[in-house]
């Protein structure tokens, strides 16, 4: 219910500040004294709220220590700095200790922290909002260019319509991606278009991971041909990923309505199982039709698709590392669709 994991806060806490900082503010065993911690919060009798309320606090405080790391290791004159010594108030909750804190701090020759800086002594500098903002900078001044052979009018338009479709998705797709809790999204509709997609296609796709088993539920809705693929995830988009897993519908067990169960990642299975990635991935369904009319745009031709995770926890409220670990998944796709893909072959601009 809800494991607190030591592993996996600081896995957190360093996505969103972008690295862990190279110093130990003196205290060199002071990851081990986290993970012991950690481990007996883990071990004591709680509640589901008392452990998601317990992870957002240990989170947090990590994250203020490795940002106090960061700015002294950036500024180690700050440790000459001379500090007279605090006035410290404690006391059990609802004793009165926040407005003696008010109190003291309306005092001239005292001065205390506002609430924001009581829980956020550093700010969380804008890692992740200004990464994108850079990203989509980049891409319109580099990407959209002759550099990357577009130089008429049209292309410009076409490169802004591309690069907007792929910040939809990634606003829709990677934001709020959650390995705990995953979710199918259309990865192509009538305003989205990715990547080599096919008109004739519906596409979904979802985040997997090794850390949880996942169960699939979908139906084939009468498509000519199926096709799922469980791939690593290099980042989102890149050229690098790779199919680790495959199933289609010669190989796929469905039932008499078309509907299937598959079982991703645990231990191999006869019938529809499929390996997990040996760290992040996706999951992705690719339904192909042969129609009159374009399957994306027809809503009678979209499938069902669902995946929940097999024994899985709530997933943790939102937080400052949340969202700029997820703002930094839309600037690491941006960049890996745009800039930092080999431009194509140079050749005389079209008329």
């Amino acid at each position: 219910m809800a494991p607190i994991d030591a592993g996996e806060l600081l896995k957190l806490a360093t996505a969103a500040l972008g690295g862990m900082p190279a110093g130990d503010l003196g205290d060199p065993d002071w990851q081990q004294r986290f993970e012991s911690l950690v481990a007996d919060l883990d071990g004591s009798p709680m509640h589901l709220l008392g452990r998601l309320m317990t992870k957002q606090e240990l989170l947090r405080s990590l994250r203020t220590r490795m940002l106090l790391t960061a700015a002294i290791d950036a500024t180690p004159q700050i440790t000459a700095e001379p500090v007279r010594a605090p006035v410290m108030i404690a006391g059990p909750a609802r004793s009165g200790t926040s407005i003696l804190f008010e109190l003291l701090g309306l005092h001239p020759d005292l001065r205390a922290p506002i609430g924001a800086e009581a829980l956020h002594p550093v700010p969380l500098p804008e890692v992740g909002l200004a990464e994108l903002l850079e990203a989509l900078r980049d891409a319109d001044e580099r990407w959209v260019s002759p550099e990357w052979n577009l130089h008429t009018a049209d292309d410009v338009v076409e490169a802004h319509r591309a690069l907007l479709h792929y910040l939809q998705w990634g606003l829709v797709g990677l934001f709020e991606r959650d390995l705990s809790a995953p979710r199918f999204q259309r990865l192509v509709t009538p305003s989205r278009k990715l990547l080599g997609d096919n008109p004739d296609t519906v596409y979904f796709e979802a985040p997997v991971s090794a850390g949880h088993q996942d169960r699939v539920t979908g139906e084939t809705k009468g498509a000519t041909y199926l096709s799922i693929t469980v791939e690593s995830s290099t980042g989102w988009g890149s050229m690098d990923n790779q199919v680790l897993s495959v199933l289609n519908d010669s190989t796929l067990d469905v039932d008499a309505d078309g509907r299937f169960d598959i079982i991703v990642g645990g231990e191999p299975r006869q019938g529809n199982w499929m390996e997990l990635p040996p760290s992040d991935g996706a999951i992705i369904s690719r339904h192909y039709f042969e129609d009159t009319t374009h399957a994306a745009t027809d809503p009678a031709r979209f499938p069902a698709m669902d995946i929940e995770v097999i024994d899985g926890t709530p997933p943790p409220p939102p937080s400052d590392d949340s969202v700029s670990v997820g703002i930094r998944r839309i600037a690491a796709m941006i960049r890996e669709l745009t800039v930092d893909r080999v431009p194509m072959a140079q050749g005389e601009p079209r008329s």
